[in-house]
């Protein structure tokens, strides 16, 4: 199927139980959508491991606090691009993926490059919730990166503190913990960012990339020492932009400004 969205072209569309799902052409980028005009996935289609959305590449700046991570867990699989990303950039990361949709993982496989077999990534299919209750403690993540939504904003586990306490809980000692959340006047985000600094034993950080209808990505830290160190982390910031060409420097320059560090 293929037809024009814009200046996109349309070469997929189905539905779901949970509603349509598009994938359009440009010139350059593949683009995943969910039912609306909102990008969920962008990948450049001749280098798919490279970060093209801007929210994306503030998530992967979570190597500022642990630049080779064992075990990564990713809840929400989209177009991959996060697994995609770090299956490059960490070549002794291991990567699980959790997603709910079967629908999106095939499409995942088929149009965006995610691999079908590959000795570090295991993708599958499922409640992001519910895997997270079910974890043991024996296996700890160094990173968790929770970015799943529904047809009306951030998923409703992102608003439980049992969840999210979980998340934390199964971090490795120097772990950290990402979720991806909205700033719509709906979404409330002062309110909600202020319960998680109740929720959790260490200050989380925030970082708003529009001042309203828009991505605020909060990280928390298991270590609470390296909110201490965040001002010394520049050099590290210039060597992750080097390596890896995501805006790291930028990213924690506004860590420090919107955090008071």
């Amino acid at each position: 199927m293929s037809s024009e969205l814009g200046r996109e072209r349309i070469i997929h569309r189905s539905r779901d139980e949970f509603g349509e799902l598009t994938v359009t052409d440009g010139d350059f980028f593949r683009t995943l959508y969910f039912g609306n005009r909102d990008k969920q996935s962008c990948m450049l289609r001749d280098q798919p491991h490279i970060l093209t959305l801007k929210y994306t590449q503030v998530m992967a700046s979570a190597l500022l606090f642990k630049r080779h991570p064992e075990r990564v867990l990713v809840l929400g699989l989209g177009g991959g691009s996060l697994p995609k990303f770090f299956l490059h950039a960490c070549p002794h990361t291991r990567v699980d993926v959790v997603e709910s949709r079967p629908a999106v993982i095939r499409l995942a496989h088929e149009f965006f490059q995610v691999p079908r077999k590959h000795p570090r990534l295991r993708v599958l299919q499922g409640d992001g919730e519910a895997f997270v209750e079910n974890l043991t403690g024996d296996r700890p993540y160094d990173m968790m990166f929770v970015d799943i939504f529904d047809s009306t904003g951030p998923a409703a586990a992102l608003s439980r503190e049992r969840f999210l306490t979980t998340c934390y809980e199964s971090l490795s000692g120097d772990g950290v913990l990402c979720l991806n959340l909205w700033n719509r006047t709906v979404d409330d985000f002062d309110q909600r960012f202020r319960r998680l600094g109740r929720l959790f034993p260490v200050r989380p950080l925030k970082l708003v990339l529009e001042r309203i209808n828009g991505n605020v990505l909060v990280f928390v830290l298991r270590d609470p020492a390296r909110l201490d160190g965040l001002g010394g982390l520049r050099p590290q910031a210039l060597a992750l932009q080097h390596e890896l060409g995501i805006k790291s420097l930028e990213h924690l320059r506004w860590l420090r400004q919107q955090n008071a560090l």
